[in-house]
């Protein structure tokens, strides 16, 4: 699931550890744990006691901004396999969501011009793993055989 860095940051640094719980559970526990016990360790009011919730504040604040920007990355890879349609429908669009999961033994479809589940007037370029940004009008009369977009091709509509 995608996660907002600018919401990470903010509620880190309101909450500190339990901000962390936006991104990541075990580690804002642990965090809080740490805190909790130097506060009562060291007692409220000892120098010792604020340095530790200062350093775990300022860990959770780094740890959430990191964790949210690693699961966003993770999201956009995820969304870019699967033509940018962002959930996988049912058929091609789902083999290509398949296709970011290595190890899954799903079988994909072959290479080929298939028709575009966003936009009904176009086809797109399924390469046998992922879909490409190639794409061109439904209207346009079919290829003798699949064959892969090339360079030297001009663009559709041009």
């Amino acid at each position: 699931m995608d996660k907002s860095k600018a919401i990470a940051f903010i509620l880190a640094f309101l909450f500190g550890p339990l901000g962390l719980l936006y991104v990541k559970v075990l580690p804002a526990l642990i965090l809080l744990a740490v805190s909790v016990v130097g506060f009562f360790a060291f007692g409220r009011a000892s120098s010792v006691s604020l340095l530790v919730s200062a350093v775990v504040w300022i860990v959770s604040i780094v740890w959430a901004c990191v964790e949210a920007s690693r699961r966003h990355r993770e999201f956009v890879a995820w969304r870019a396999s699967t033509g940018g349609q962002g959930v996988p429908l049912p058929g091609y669009g789902q083999a290509a969501a398949l296709a970011y999961f290595p190890g899954q033994d799903a079988p994909l479809p072959p290479a080929g011009w298939y028709p575009d589940s966003v936009d009904a007037t176009k086809s797109r370029w399924w390469n046998g793993s992922r879909w490409t940004g190639d794409e061109r009008p439904v209207t346009q009369p079919p290829v003798t055989g699949t064959v892969r977009p090339d360079e030297t091709f001009p663009p559709p509509g041009s």
